[in-house]
């Protein structure tokens, strides 16, 4: 795709921001990420709704959950810890409330109906979570229906130990193969196993 038929361009190794911002400009016709780029390409940079769909990485297998860390401080009390807890629950796991208030969402003018890891699958909270979306969505949730149907069957995993250091070792073959046509693709990646290795082994 680099190479052959140029179908990434020439202008590679961009900024995230910027590949939304050409996304929503009409000058990228693909890209990997999470659901929730569309929200942000057609809210925060004024991408046209109608031009974006969203489906899964053919023969995708597994995929990181993503998520978020809240930590609650050791010296709160019962009460105090208890109340974090609550606040948690409502703010990510209540249909209707916190995160999952898509009502609200409209009437401020979101970008509600993007599907978004459903990680509470078919179970009924799960289900009442995307039936309200859907109730109150603006973009065209049809359009979102393929990636709903492959993520089915999607493992999902935690980021594995020690992921940044990887990702920072994988990011120089990927690099290479994208900025040099004569890149040594079986030395990159060999080193970057042999590096990988060593982080790992390090505990």
């Amino acid at each position: 795709m680099r190479w052959k038929d140029d179908s990434v361009g020439k202008k590679v190794l961009i900024g995230w921001e910027t590949l939304m911002q050409q996304m929503a400009a009409g000058k990228t016709g693909m890209m990997l990420g999470a659901p929730d780029v569309v929200s942000d390409v057609v809210q925060k940079f004024q991408g046209k709704k109608d031009d974006y769909g969203i489906t899964g990485i053919p023969e995708g297998e597994a995929s990181l959950t993503g998520g978020e860390a809240y930590m609650v401080n050791p010296k709160a009390n019962a009460a105090q810890t208890e109340a974090a807890m609550q606040w948690i629950d409502f703010q990510f796991n209540t249909p209707g409330k916190g995160r999952h208030d898509y009502a609200r969402g409209k009437a401020n003018g979101e970008a509600v109906g993007v599907p978004n890891n459903d990680y509470m699958g078919d179970s009924p909270t799960g289900q009442r979570i995307a039936d309200a979306r859907e109730e109150n969505a603006v973009l065209p949730v049809e359009y979102y229906q393929p990636y709903v149907d492959t993520s089915r069957g999607v493992e999902l995993k935690l980021e594995p130990a020690k992921a940044q250091e990887l990702y920072a070792v994988l990011d120089v073959p990927m690099s290479a193969v994208l900025t040099r046509k004569d890149a040594d693709i079986d030395k990159l990646l060999a080193d970057a196993e042999s590096k990988a290795n060593g982080i790992l082994a390090r505990g």
